[in-house]
């Protein structure tokens, strides 16, 4: 008890089997850990499939969602609640823009990093 009372998380007694060990660490970073949980917003499934594979790649990473447009960008968002929201900016029917707009409009928590295929910011 006065472990639990120092603010550990649970405490287990010896011996313990290594899986639960193992087990019970994982559930322990978990929580001290938490992934940024990422949605992917992309027409193009190359491009979306390969920012998902590559964010897989990352521990502190989890992608939540994918997105074909903007209007199912935002339908993910408002339900998935993700950290982050990355967003292509031409797509078809509602633009990345417009998508954006909503997300941020319905939630200030939720950041949005912008892809774009343009070299200048006037296209942006």
């Amino acid at each position: 008890d006065e472990g639990l009372r120092l603010e550990a998380e649970d405490y287990y007694h010896k011996p313990i089997k290594p899986a639960v060990l193992i087990l019970q660490i994982e559930k322990l970073l978990d929580k001290v850990t938490q992934k940024i949980r990422v949605l992917v917003a992309d027409d193009h499934t190359v491009m979306r499939e390969g920012i998902h594979a590559l964010l897989s790649l990352q521990r502190d990473m989890q992608v939540v969602g994918e997105a074909v447009d903007g209007r199912e960008a935002v339908e993910k968002a408002h339900r998935l609640l993700p950290d982050v929201v990355i967003m292509d900016i031409v797509m078809s029917g509602m633009n990345g823009l417009e998508a954006t707009r909503q997300i941020c409009e319905g939630s200030k928590q939720i950041k949005v990093l912008m892809l774009t295929q343009y070299d200048n910011e006037e296209n942006i």
